[in-house]
């Protein structure tokens, strides 16, 4: 069982910085999904980790859109 606090301790000689989050660092991650657009977040079911490039952002306010979106499907 894979959760964030052992991807996060994976990449930590990347310069990798905690943020936000900690809560969550014992959530169990069941699948990856790149995701680079809100419409695409109505794929995730939960347990996954969203990564995101920022390639289909257009506008200032999509990045924020797509989080709600993320965050609307758990």
């Amino acid at each position: 069982m894979i959760t964030v606090a052992n991807l996060a301790d994976k990449i930590k000689s990347h310069e990798f910085t905690l943020i936000a989050g900690e809560n969550g660092l014992n959530n169990v991650v069941n699948w990856v999904h790149m995701v680079e657009g809100e419409e695409l977040s109505s794929f995730l079911n939960g347990g996954e980790i969203v990564i995101i490039t920022g390639i289909g952002l257009q506008k200032e306010d999509d990045l924020f859109s797509l989080i709600k979106g993320i965050v609307r499907y758990g």
